[in-house]
């Protein structure tokens, strides 16, 4: 008798259902909150590099071999920047590839189209005008945006390197199409140079990578046109991999 009558004083002591769902609730709420301060202070270029790795190693890419015409571009190289790479030092291609970049770069029969050339950490990155590859506000690449990334491929196919293909537009190129965004546009771009590289050459998937920034990156005033022109750009990054370390 004497239990019977203390399981009412004990279902007293149990919280209300919707108490430990708040409960939870809040949990969720300061986890959501943390993972904004997070990413708040994530870096562009690791970023950068995390989005076109992934891309390259989850998409489909069938590659197959083919011979490449020549299609040259130019390089701007500033004075100060050396030909040689991040780990580049103890490989022994690095001599063979430093003195291939220098007569390329110094010789017009090979590069005739102007590009900026910069050096980052890891590797170097080629800039271009997108204007090379695609229309404003379109994703079919051009010819001579294609026959950039055939050399491109001639150029280091047999280099211990990555390519990692970022595409990066204005922020008004979206309004040329409806119901499009400028991050998917951007996305839809890198992707399509990224499938063309893979299917044109015989490179494994992981050795391409493709990241579309959308207005994101800019290098210019968007409230000009010159530099709205600017900011419509390909940017792509040769990261120097002698270990394969970029295969996930």
């Amino acid at each position: 008798m004497a239990n019977r009558k203390s399981a009412p004083a004990d279902k007293e002591l149990l919280a209300p259902m919707w108490v430990v769902t708040f409960g939870d609730l809040i949990s969720l709420l300061v986890t959501f909150f943390i993972l904004l301060f997070a990413f708040s202070a994530v870096d562009v270029d690791k970023l950068r590099r995390v989005t076109g790795a992934l891309t390259g190693s989850l998409g489909v890419m069938t590659p197959k071999q083919k011979k490449s015409k020549q299609s040259p571009f130019k390089l701007n190289v500033p004075s100060n920047v050396k030909t040689d790479l991040k780990g580049a030092e103890s490989h022994p291609k690095r001599q063979e590839l430093e003195e291939r970049m220098s007569t390329a770069i110094q010789d017009p029969s090979v590069f005739d189209r102007k590009v900026d050339f910069s050096k980052m950490p890891d590797g170097y990155r080629i800039r271009m005008d997108g204007r090379h590859f695609f229309l404003p506000g379109g994703t079919r690449l051009k010819s001579t945006g294609r026959d950039v990334l055939l050399e491109v491929a001639r150029f280091f196919k047999d280099e211990p390197v990555r390519i990692v293909i970022e595409a990066h537009t204005d922020s008004k190129t979206s309004d040329l199409v409806p119901g499009q965004d400028a991050l998917t546009l951007t996305r839809k771009s890198a992707f399509e140079m990224a499938k063309f590289l893979g299917r044109e050459t015989a490179w494994e998937p992981w050795r391409i990578g493709a990241a579309g920034l959308g207005a994101a990156v800019p290098i210019a005033d968007n409230e000009t046109e010159i530099g709205r022109r600017k900011n419509r750009r390909i940017e792509i990054q040769v990261i120097w991999d002698p270990d394969g370390k970029g295969h996930l």
